[in-house]
């Protein structure tokens, strides 16, 4: 059996200016949207996926992803995935009091997939993260190959997160 992955990305932000001596008057409005999709069959080819929902990271502790070393669980079965290269990163914090934080390995080496430089950023109660790079071009590496989300609470935080890119070419995979 043959497959094919196709996934897309679409941000949006709307406005609306109202007239409030009238409050009925659309005084002017705007849409800011912007839409990217990939294909295991086009250019740049993204053929893979991995994600976790409503996943717990327990209290006063850290999580690290792998990204050249995950597996998903499809229909009971534990599937591999092994990125070259990330295209898009998805985190949305399903707390409704608590901050969720995407951290550096905090080893003496950077390695998150950004950029080889430290990264600290929060991720607000009930918010989401989302990056995504059109060229597919993350390359994991050593220094460039870890995601880490960091609960600094005494109490649980659920989250989803969903990543796609380019798989490593493996007779396992394919």
């Amino acid at each position: 059996m043959s497959t094919t992955l196709e996934t897309r990305f679409t941000s949006e932000v709307g406005w609306n200016w109202l007239d409030s001596a009238t409050n009925s008057v659309t005084r002017t409005q705007g849409n800011f949207r912007r839409q990217a999709s990939f294909s295991s069959t086009s250019t740049p080819t993204v053929d893979g996926v991995w994600y976790q929902e409503n996943a717990t990271l327990p209290a006063l502790s850290s999580i690290t992803h792998d990204l050249a070393n995950l597996t998903q669980n499809i229909y009971g079965n534990d599937i591999p995935i092994h990125f070259a290269s990330l295209c898009s990163l998805y985190i949305y914090n399903r707390s409704e009091t608590r901050s969720l934080v995407i951290a550096n390995t905090g080893s003496t080496t950077a390695s998150n997939i950004v950029s080889s430089s430290f990264l600290n950023l929060i991720v607000p109660p009930g918010g989401f993260f989302t990056l995504c790079n059109p060229q597919a071009d993350w390359n994991i590496s050593n220094t460039r190959n870890e995601i880490k989300l960091q609960n600094a609470f005494s109490e649980p935080i659920s989250y989803d997160i969903i990543l796609t890119g380019t798989l490593l070419a493996s007779p396992t995979q394919k």
